[in-house]
């Protein structure tokens, strides 16, 4: 079989430890927002006609419909680009990880596009400059995603993601319908707000995901069920399943199938902790035993190439000279940190520094290890055909049938 050849660059290539290390990675799109942002700041402050020229007043939308856009990069003052641009800069990377670079810039400017289309309901005649609405519509996506993440307010007061957007809509609302506070465009904000919840619950509903849900259809109780419960026997159950069983039993016996599928969406999903251990702790009927198993649930590509190396040392297979473990046929010079997942042919790897790589027969997953969880952003983007294929630096088909990948 044909050899898969990985190889990568080190030169101008920041090392996966450096990354480690940093407590915030910026991203392709947030990072050229700011610059844009602070581009159009330096600009206006020079050339102070352009404000005018740019910035957004709702009722004059349809002689300057450029204003739109163009407000959203304008900005009153240092403060205020300032607070923008940390919003950006704190909840922007996370947020554009999770969508992906287009879906993270589509959310931004459908969540300015809204901030001014509330303003043109509610303060048609007020002039709008600033990033708020577009960077209100990320800070909701980031609580969308993880709304019990803590945000420490001025690094000292803690406060959920979610209750914060609770706070920032209420005093919005509040502003806008008669608050003290002016010259801040609370509409902007609180369309912000609603133009990014719409967009995220319209991605929601059109993921892969939600696509195969929607394609699958509900599995109904088979018509022998009363027969396949009556025949379980009672005596060899643990005592906490036998009133289980009753109760299954009773439902079948009144209900029928019917009956008992009802119950079934009726019971509140919990946890086997809560269902099971708990209880049972509770009537003595758990042992602890304090033990060190070196235990991992193996929830990333990281964390399966770190069992693996455990697993080799233990073997006694020395893994010196070459900092590469997986599966299948595979060969390595100077590489470290790296996992494998071969196929059906040789994988050789030269001088990588924690990467993953997995031959899943129609496609290669090639990642630095720190990334390799977005693969469910690749997927969607796979699947939505926005992958660039046989573009220079990102994937290439050769008819020798060697396939080659390398970092861009």
């Amino acid at each position: 079989a044909s050899p898969v050849l990985v190889t990568a660059r080190t030169a101008g290539r920041e090392p996966a430890s450096a990354w480690r290390a940093r407590t915030q990675v910026m991203t392709k799109w947030t990072i050229r927002l700011i610059v844009a942002n602070v581009a159009a700041f330096v600009l206006t402050q020079e050339v102070p006609r352009l404000m005018e020229m740019m910035m957004l007043v709702p009722a004059h939308i349809l002689e300057r419909p450029w204003t739109a856009i163009t407000y959203m990069f304008m900005h009153a003052g240092f403060t205020h680009i300032l607070f923008n641009m940390l919003g950006l800069y704190f909840f922007g990377p996370q947020v554009e990880t999770e969508l992906g670079g287009t879906r993270f810039l589509t959310l931004y400017f459908i969540s300015g596009l809204a901030g001014a289309a509330l303003s043109f309901v509610f303060t048609p005649f007020e002039a709008i400059v600033g990033a708020s609405g577009a960077i209100f519509g990320v800070f909701l996506a980031f609580a969308y995603f993880w709304p019990r993440e803590r945000i420490f307010i001025w690094g000292i007061l803690p406060i959920e993601a979610r209750w914060l957007v609770v706070a920032m809509t209420g005093l919005s609302l509040f502003g806008g319908f008669g608050g003290v506070e002016s010259g801040v465009a609370h509409f902007a904000h609180l369309g912000g707000f609603a133009g990014a919840y719409l967009y995220l619950r319209w991605v929601e509903r059109h993921s892969p995901a939600a696509i195969l849900a929607k394609s699958m259809v509900p599995a109904t109780p088979a018509k022998d069920a009363p027969d396949r419960w009556a025949r379980i026997d009672r005596e060899k159950l643990h005592e906490v399943n036998r009133s289980e069983l009753d109760r299954i039993r009773m439902k079948l016996a009144t209900g029928g199938p019917a009956g008992l599928k009802s119950a079934y969406a009726r019971v509140r999903p919990t946890s086997v902790d809560y269902a099971v251990l708990e209880p049972a702790a509770a009537a003595g009927r758990v042992a602890m035993v304090s033990a060190d198993v070196g235990w991992s649930d193996l929830g990333s590509w990281g964390a399966l190439r770190d069992a693996l190396s455990a697993i080799a040392d233990a073997d006694g297979e020395s893994t010196s000279g070459s900092g590469v473990v997986g599966r299948g046929p595979r060969w390595d010079l100077e590489s470290e940190g790296t996992l494998v997942l071969a196929g059906g042919c040789p994988v050789v790897t030269i001088g990588l520094r924690d990467v993953i790589v997995v031959d899943a027969g129609d496609v290669i997953l090639v990642a630095a290890a720190d990334a390799s969880q977005r693969v469910k952003t690749a997927a969607e983007a796979w699947a939505a055909d926005t992958i660039p294929v046989g573009a220079a630096g990102r994937i290439s088909r050769r008819s020798s049938g060697v396939r080659a990948a390398r970092a861009p």
